[in-house]
Formats: C-alpha cells, structure tokens, sequence
C-alpha cells in the first residue's frame, strides 16, 4: 500500500503542476494541442492497455493460449484503419469531441443518442478498471478490496480533475515505460526460471478453446471500437500538427502488437508455475509470489500503471462527451463536477458479479453496434445524413445490441451491426433534403 501511494503521489503532484498552466478549455480537453508525436503514441498506447490487457489478456492467454493475441490485435488492425482512412479528415476538423467533429452531419438528436451511448459505454469501461484496481492492491497488499477499490478511484479522479488533459498524456507516458520494463523483466525471469515453455510454444490463431467465432467477436467488438473512438480521437487532436499525430499513430499501432506478444507470453508461461484451476483473474497476481518479493513490487506497479492509464482517459472522455456535447457547456468547473458524479457511478457498477472482461465487451458491444458505422460515415461525409434514418438507426442497434449481450447472443450482435452499417448507407444515401441541409450547416 506505502508503495501505491508513493506512486499515486507523483501524479498528483504532476497534476497540481499542469494546472497552474490551464488557460482555456482547449489546454484542459486537448492539452493545448502542443503534444508530440512521441506523447501521443505513448498516451494511446497506455489508454488501450488497461485492466483487459493487463490482467485480463493475459488470463485470457493463461486458458486459451496464443490466440489471446487477438484481443489487442484486432485494436491494433482497428488503429490502422482509422490511421489510413480517418486521421487527416479528423485534424481538418478541429474540435473538442468527436460528436463535435460530426454533429453537423448526425444532426442534433443523433449526436446526443450517441454521446449516451458513449457516457454508458465508459462508465462500464470505468467500472472494469475499479475492479482491476481493488483486485491488484488487495491480492498484493492483504488491503481491504473495498478499501483499495476506493483509494485507487480518488487516485485517478483527483489527477484527473485538476490536470486534465495534459497531466493525462504525460502521466501516461511515465506509466508506460514503468509498464514495458517491469513486463519485460518479469517475462526474461520467468524465462530465465524455466526456459522450457518457450521452446515449446505453439503460434497458433485458432484452437479448440479459443474459435472463428471468438475471433469475430473480438474483431467486431474490440477492433470497430479502435476505428471509431472518442478516447483516441481526443489524443489526436491533441498533437502539434499532421505529422505528430501521424507518427503518433504509428508508434501506437507498433506498441500495440509488441505488447500483445509480450501479454501473450507471459501468460503461457505462467502455467508452468500456476495450477490450472487458477482464475483467469488471479494469474498475474498469482504468478508475482512465485517470484522474490523485488519482482513482486515490480509487478505491482506495472499493473497499477495499466490500469491508471486507462481509467483516467475514460473519466476525461466520458466527462467531456457530457458536458460538450449532452449539456453544451464544456467549461473546466462544469467538467470536473461531471467527474466526481461519473466515478461514484462506476464504484456501484464495480460492485456487480461480472468479470474484467466482460465488462469490457459489453460496453464495446453497445458502443460499435450504435455508434461507430454512424460516426464513421459523418466524418466521411460533406453533407448531413438523413435524420429520421439515422436516429432510428441508432436507437434499433442499440436495443438490439443490449438484448444481445444480455443473452449473451453473439448472432444477434452481428447482425444490430450489420443493421447499423446498412441504416447508416441508406441515411447516406438519402441524404438530409436541400433546406434541411442548409440550416443545420448555419446553425
């Protein structure tokens, strides 16, 4: 615990630092757009690799096997396309948000439909993080899980508010490099104990535990939330200029798939010191007391590190979709208030039974189903979408999407995005009539 705090307190510190520079809305919300391609690498690196990359990847790989590299994979794809086919439309368009980017094409109603759907989606995301914070501290510390859950939240909510944006980017570039050498010393001692499984180490994408429809679930449902996806778009528009923000992208896609074989790694490797029936949950922590106590504490900050870095862009993001684009006053008092109310949320929904992962994908499933084809399409387009389509586009997917993840349904996920993509083309297609068109691009 002495050891989580002494961590915690240069965040903070690093916040109250930032926020003697916070002139205007845009130093808080997109750090003044003054990052570098490096920064936003890493901060996009460090926002994806959260509880799901850390704990739950390597759980996953744990039980699965080398096909849990599709889980940051299909991320990695997803950042490409959007690198390809996004990026340089989105630095023409300068804005807060994404929603802000798109609103003019979406239509007003679309646009708060969708931020609803992004508010819910981060919140679960959020919550997953709290979890994975009370998990950590309480496995590796003796601490209360309550008690460490709650400390870790005040944590992350009070850098978050007081810094925003710039303390966010900056914090992540310190947490992921204490992330890459604490993993890459823990996977060469690992190594160095027992080389064996590594030789024996099959590269395969597809087994019997882990199959094409898995596959699917974790291309549509992880990689479509990479393409469309206001956390990153935020750091995107935070960069310097074009080439920033290119290299920026480049750097995270690389990151990535390095990450994702190292995560994939270590969890094989950790059979051979873990019982089988060890909770996918539970490996990493459980692997660190194999271990002496200096890699203990090592992996202990690494894991704290993944999941601060994740759960602060998720409070900012969620926090920013609010009060920009449902209350249109995006104001650094307003935002912050936003927060507090966001991480109490979050401390409920992480009291439920559900797991890491599955909090994760059923935020994701959600959010790509309604939200991305939409999204995707407006940044495309020149001219509005057709609102009744869309909106009721949004509103069918959405519902069947949450039906689907309810009855834990991956059919019927496939198809609210298929629906999604083909109402989305029709709104395309029939576009907003002229005088329709005219006043939305006034107003």
């Amino acid at each position: 615990m002495v050891a989580f705090l002494i961590f915690s307190s240069i965040f903070l510190f690093l916040a109250l630092f930032d926020s003697k520079k916070l002139l205007s809305k845009e130093d808080y919300f997109v750090a003044g757009r003054k990052a570098s391609g490096l920064q936003v690498g890493f901060s996009v690196i460090a926002s994806c690799v959260g509880a799901s990359a850390t704990i739950g990847m390597c759980g996953l790989a744990f039980s699965v096997g080398f096909p849990a590299i599709w889980w940051l994979l299909s991320g990695a794809v997803g950042l490409s396309v959007l690198s390809l086919f996004l990026l340089k439309k989105l630095r023409r368009q300068p804005g807060l948000t994404m929603l802000e980017i798109t609103k003019e094409r979406l239509g007003g109603t679309a646009t708060r439909l969708c931020a609803i759907v992004i508010v819910l989606a981060w919140i679960a995301i959020l919550a997953a993080q709290f979890i994975a914070m009370g998990s950590i501290v309480e496995q590796m510390t003796g601490s209360s899980a309550k008690i460490s859950l709650f400390l870790g939240a005040v944590v992350i909510l009070l850098y978050t508010l007081i810094g925003g944006q710039t303390t966010v980017i900056k914090s992540d570039v310190i947490q992921l490099t204490v992330m890459i050498v604490g993993l890459l010393a823990l996977f060469l001692t690992l190594i160095h104990i027992d080389p064996k499984p590594l030789s024996e180490l099959r590269f395969e994408l597809l087994n019997d535990r882990f199959q094409t429809q898995d596959l699917s679930r974790f291309a549509l449902l992880i990689g479509g939330s990479y393409i469309v996806c206001p956390m990153l778009f935020s750091r995107f528009m935070s960069a310097r200029d074009n080439k920033s923000a290119r290299n920026g992208a480049v750097i995270a896609v690389v990151g990535l798939i390095f990450l994702a074989v190292l995560f994939v790694l270590i969890g094989i490797q950790a059979r051979h010191f873990l019982s089988s029936s060890t909770p996918p949950d539970q490996v990493l922590a459980a692997v660190a007391t194999q271990l002496p106590l200096f890699f203990n504490q090592i992996l202990f900050l690494v894991l704290i590190s993944a999941i601060l870095s994740s759960a602060d862009s998720c409070l900012l993001t969620a926090a920013t979709v609010i009060s920009n684009d449902l209350m249109r006053n995006p104001c650094i008092k307003t935002s912050r208030l936003i927060m507090c109310a966001l991480t109490l949320v979050a401390l409920y929904l992480s009291s439920s039974d559900r797991g890491i992962l599955d909090l994760m994908l059923m935020a994701n499933n959600v959010y790509v189903c309604a939200v991305v084809a939409p999204v995707f399409a407006a940044v495309f387009s020149s001219r509005p979408l057709n609102r009744t389509i869309i909106v009721a586009t949004i509103v069918l997917c959405s519902l069947i999407a949450l039906w689907a993840e309810c009855n834990e349904c991956f059919e019927w996920t496939l198809a609210a995005f298929v629906l999604s993509v083909t109402g989305t083309a029709i709104a395309v297609y029939f576009r907003a009539p002229q005088r329709t068109e005219a006043i939305s691009l006034k107003s």
